[in-house]
């Protein structure tokens, strides 16, 4: 200690010689003032002990360095001192201390009186030579404005304001610190100095204010001036853009249209300009009239040419008239053959009928093209453009029909080649005695009955067996897909090689990527778009022109189909080779949606099958048989081929329309994107084919399994579910028990439904309802179980519900949609009927609480039990800053009564819940949070508590008022203080003296109540402020709960409440 003390002696002196030094030199070099200053006489003794701020905090430093040195080293040593020793350094170490102190404190008031001198000095100066800065600066100010009066601003004003205010403030709170050193001499002066000055600021806003008017004012004139010219600008555009047309014609009603157009133009520029006579100089009237009658120069040029070009566009239509009425002869001739031939009956009609016509085209399309090249030098490029794409039109109908010839041809001959077929087999069958399995549907009975001369020398009608295998082949080499009709005749079934091995998510995972696709089927759906096709054929021509791969093709035609709404159309006065006309065969029900998907499929050259069966309808009921001979379950779907491999879809219940609106929404695809491409495993939860080849399934499933499956909704595998167990739709409750457990991705709240299935009601014979005996909670990663006590004997439907928790990172207000639907039949009821706790939802567990920044710690589960009569205290991690709540529920309680009996706090980072159970029983701890944005309290998680046991009396916690939580407040931090002692705001004490210290950065000022069981008890506490921390000394006499509210503020402002900063709950035991 007395090394320490000898140094800083040397240090003090050192100190002290600089600062002398420093002094003299100053003084030395300081220069004589123009204005004569009385200056106060010096005193060397009073240079010799003043001492700089440096000094002082320096001295501080030492003092606390001390204390700290002496502690540590009196902690290290005091096992090994005596008491005689110890009380000795103590005596020796407070000595110091206060020798420090004392220095110090001379230091500071050494300090003081200097600043008190610079200060009187400061002010007589001030006096002489103030009235010259201030006309200094007056006539810099009035310069300033003058040179920048156009540029002032809003800002500056703003500036001024603000510095007012400033100096305002400044100088109340200067002169009220220092009144009592001032003399009433001085504080008139320096009142007098101020206003002075405050009147000189004033002056200067209300200049800039009056300047900024005027230029505002001015703006405004050159705003007015320069819109009347934007108007005839604008004027003047819209005129050029009804001329200036990208080399469009105008019609006749066109042209009138825009000549009145400039003729208003005119009138009303010469209005305007002359209504501005008397506003603006003669020179800039006689501008705007030059400049008026150029323009109309311009537009009068340009209409006279455009009026020359209408006459040279009918000149050119009279020639082409000629023409067409020359190439219409031959174009009639062949449509009349045609129309001709589509009355005729098929057997009249011969394959060298159909030869002739299509030479008989070939001529026409060559006389067509050798005219329009002869004369290419009299018509125009776009005359020219005009017929030739009339001539493809025309070109591309005749084919059509020629086309729909040929295949009616081969439907007659595959008609009757499977007729054929069939008596070949049966005469085989009866000739050999065997049943020889005979695969219509791949139509490859190729040459082995034709090769046997046996057959051929045994019956005559075999004879033309070979010309008839060779037109099989024929037609199987004409591409047998392409046929727009399916006949029941020929049977389709994929072999077992064709079976899918790519599933719906190998092809896409994002609707999304079909956005431009959607909206142009949407587009073509419209009436408007179905009424100016003028066949069938070209709107799907039209509908798959943007599809490259088989798959944008097949999305193209499904989404046509299901955008389609009959009940919103007029069909009554429609063509059926129309748009419309298809439309009405689908109202009429004389066609399917899978019929017209399978022909526009095979119509663009995609290998597309009807499938028909049975499917659960909707209005499906779990426990329901249906059969192939109930004809209400009757239902037929598709399959389409995509790059090798077969894909289902179903129109029928494909289709969108949103019920109560009248327009459609191309993006508005969620229910029905699940048949679009559906797996087999998917669909087969719903469609059963009649044929099982159709199932596409390694193992078909019989009807049986069908019926007795749970019924999946399209959710359950939009969202990713999967059954763990309880995979058939009729269960048995023997004890009135069921668990179901589902695989339920991340992000999903799961949600159930007890009803009876005959009645739908949802109370027990107790009139209590059912949702009271349905426990959801996560058992596992990723899995969830339902369960479910049935208080009642019967039939109950058990519904599953789901929904995504968040939306966008925002909290997801929508209704729950159903993924699955049980029946179950209760032979007894549960042993235990005990209703759950009230609970603002279904699931049970810290589910999805990491959306809302917490980590569970304590608990994991949703169940917690209680068997040791001590309180529960459940830990959460928090990574955010929000704000919670909690509530405490049980059957048959009051919450309100049980609210004293939870109570929360934030330790460290961490929300820790504490429950004291009152009785044996369930409770229910919900846990709430405030969202970003949201004004209330959301529900975030619950947890089920089962004390199995509780202590004989339990206190409850005492209440804060609303909004208040236990621990620091958000002013804690804000005034930069510090828990030393006690960092948990629930303190446990056994003594009866508690010492709790709150540390601070910056001078403070603290104040306290204390509370016992509501009664305040103030003279229990004794409040010890000290350097950068406060103690509060507690006296806890009785047992039971204290509450001790701290408050603070900033030391160096008066007049200030104090604010709350911190909770204390204490328990003495």
């Amino acid at each position: 200690m007395k090394s320490m003390e000898e140094r800083l002696e040397r240090e003090r002196e050192l100190s002290d010689q600089k600062l002398r030094q420093k002094l003299a030199a100053r003084r030395a070099q300081r220069p004589t003032s123009a204005v004569n200053v009385e200056m106060k006489p010096e005193n060397p003794a009073g240079e010799d002990n003043m001492s700089t701020t440096q000094d002082v905090q320096k001295l501080e430093r030492e003092i606390l360095m001390k204390e700290a040195t002496f502690q540590a080293e009196v902690e290290k040593k005091r096992s090994k001192m005596s008491d005689a020793d110890y009380q000795r350094l103590l005596a020796q170490h407070r000595k110091e201390i206060e020798t420090l102190r004392n220095k110090l404190k001379l230091s500071q008031d050494r300090q003081k009186q200097h600043f008190q001198d610079k200060l009187a000095e400061r002010r007589k100066r001030r006096g002489e030579y103030l009235r010259q800065i201030l006309l200094v600066c007056l006539l810099l100010f009035y310069l300033f404005c003058f040179l920048f009066a156009k540029d002032q601003s809003v800002h500056s004003i703003t500036n001024l304001e603000e510095e007012i205010k400033v100096r305002e403030a400044t100088f109340q709170t200067a002169v009220e610190e220092r009144r009592d050193q001032l003399s009433d001499e001085e504080y008139r002066r320096l009142l007098e100095q101020h206003q002075q000055e405050m009147q000189d600021l004033r002056e200067k806003l209300r200049l800039s204010q009056e300047r900024q008017r005027q230029h505002f004012q001015d703006k405004l004139d050159e705003r007015r001036r320069r819109r009347g010219m934007i108007s005839h600008e604008q004027e003047r555009k819209e005129v050029l853009s009804l001329l200036d047309n990208d080399g469009n014609r105008l019609e006749e009603d066109e042209l009138e249209q825009v000549e009145k157009e400039i003729n208003d133009y005119d009138s009303l520029v010469e209005s305007s300009i002359a209504g501005k006579k008397g506003q603006i100089s003669q020179a800039e009237i006689n501008k705007l009239m030059e400049e008026h009658a150029r323009n109309m120069e311009d537009f009068n040029g340009r209409l006279a040419r455009e009026k020359q070009r209408m006459l040279d566009a009918l000149r050119e239509k009279r020639a082409a008239r000629k023409l067409k009425l020359e190439s219409e002869a031959d174009f009639v001739n062949i449509m009349s053959i045609l129309e001709k031939n589509q009355t005729k009956d098929l057997e009249t009609l011969s394959e060298e009928d159909l030869n002739h016509l299509e030479e008989d085209l070939k001529k026409y399309s060559r006389a067509i093209h050798e005219s329009l090249e002869s004369n290419r030098g009299v018509f125009s490029n776009e005359e020219l453009d005009l017929m030739i794409s009339e001539h493809r039109r025309n070109m591309e109908s005749l084919e059509n029909r020629l086309e729909n010839e040929r295949l009616r041809m081969e439907e007659k001959m595959r008609r009757k080649l499977a007729m054929r077929q069939a008596q070949i087999v049966t005469m085989v069958e009866e000739e050999e005695g065997e049943t020889e399995e005979v695969n219509v549907a791949a139509i490859y009975y190729q040459d082995e009955v034709s090769s046997s001369s046996e057959d051929e020398d045994e019956d005559e009608e075999l004879e033309d067996l070979p010309e008839l295998n060779q037109t099989m082949a024929k037609l199987v080499a004409t591409q047998f897909w392409t046929t727009p009709i399916q006949s029941s005749d020929v049977l389709i079934v994929p072999l077992v090689e064709e079976y899918p091995v790519k599933k719906k998510r190998e092809l896409y995972t994002d609707p999304s990527i079909f956005r431009e696709l959607d909206a142009h089927a949407i587009r073509l759906a419209q009436t408007v778009s179905l009424v100016t096709q003028p066949t069938f054929s070209s709107l799907v021509n039209e509908l798959t022109s943007i599809g490259i791969t088989e798959l944008e093709k097949a999305r193209l035609i499904f989404r046509w189909i299901t955008a389609q709404n009959c009940d919103e159309m007029n069909l009554n006065d429609v063509v059926d080779d129309t748009p419309l006309g298809v439309l009405k065969g689908l109202y009429q029900k004389k066609i399917t949606f899978s019929t017209l998907f399978m022909r526009m499929c095979r119509f663009v050259g995609l290998q597309c099958v009807e499938i028909t069966g049975i499917a659960k309808m909707k209005g499906y009921t779990p426990g329901t048989e249906i059969s192939f001979q109930d004809p209400s379950h009757h239902h037929t779907w598709n399959a389409v081929r995509i790059d090798g491999y077969w894909h289902f879809l179903d129109c029928n219940w494909g289709v969108s329309h949103i019920p109560g609106s009248v327009t459609f929404d191309p993006f508005r695809f969620e229910y029905d994107e699940h048949y679009f491409l559906a797996d087999p495993e998917v669909i087969i939860s719903s469609h059963f084919p009649n044929d099982s080849s159709w199932q596409l399934l390694r193992e078909a499933v019989t009807l049986e399994v069908f019926n007795r499956a749970v019924l999946l909704k399209p959710d359950f595998f939009k969202y990713g579910f999967g059954l763990q167990d309880h995979t058939q739709a009729v269960l048995q409750a023997p004890y009135g028990e069921i668990n179901i457990k589902i695989t339920c991705p991340l992000g999903f709240l799961l949600s159930c439904r007890l009803s009876e299935a005959y009645s739908g009601s949802e109370k027990s014979s107790q009139g209590i309802l059912y949702d009271q005996y349905e426990f959801i909670h996560q058992v596992g990663d990723n899995v969830m179980a339902c369960y479910v006590r049935i208080p009642d004997v019967g039939a109950f439907h058990l519904t599953l519900f789901a929904k995504r928790q968040f939306i966008d990172g925002e909290l997801n207000v929508e209704s729950p949609t159903e993924i699955c639907r049980y029946l179950i039949y209760c032979h007894a009821p549960s042993k235990d009927i005990a209703p759950l706790p009230l609970a603002p939802a279904d699931h049970w567990g810290p589910i999805g609480v990491m959306n809302a920044g917490l980590v569970p710690v304590s608990h994991r589960t949703g169940v917690i039990f209680s068997q040791d009569n001590r309180d529960i205290h459940i830990v959460f991690e928090m990574t955010m800053k929000m704000s919670f709540y909690h509530s405490l529920t049980a059957w048959g309680k009051d919450e309100a009564s049980l609210k004293p009996y939870a109570m929360q706090r934030n330790v460290n980072n961490q929300l820790i819940v504490t429950v004291a159970p009152l009785r044996p029983d369930r409770y229910g701890l919900h846990i709430f949070v405030v969202y970003q944005g949201h004004s209330n309290p959301a529900h975030l998680c619950s947890y089920l508590v089962v004390a199995n046991s509780a202590r004989p009396s339990v206190q409850p916690f005492p209440l804060l008022r609303e909004h208040e939580q236990w621990g620091p407040t958000k002013a804690f931090d804000g005034l930069e203080l510090f828990p030393i002692s006690n960092v948990d705001p629930f303190i446990v004490a056994e003594g009866s003296i508690l010492i709790i210290e709150v540390g601070h950065y910056q001078q403070r000022e603290f104040m306290f109540h204390f509370y016992h069981e509501g009664r305040e008890m103030q003279q229990d506490v004794q409040m010890q402020p000290a350097n950068q921390q406060c103690s509060f000394v507690v006296d806890l006499k009785p047992k039971g709960f204290f509450v001790l509210k701290i408050f603070a503020k900033e030391a160096h402002l008066q007049g200030i409440p104090f604010t709350h900063v911190f909770n204390y709950l204490i328990q003495k035991i």
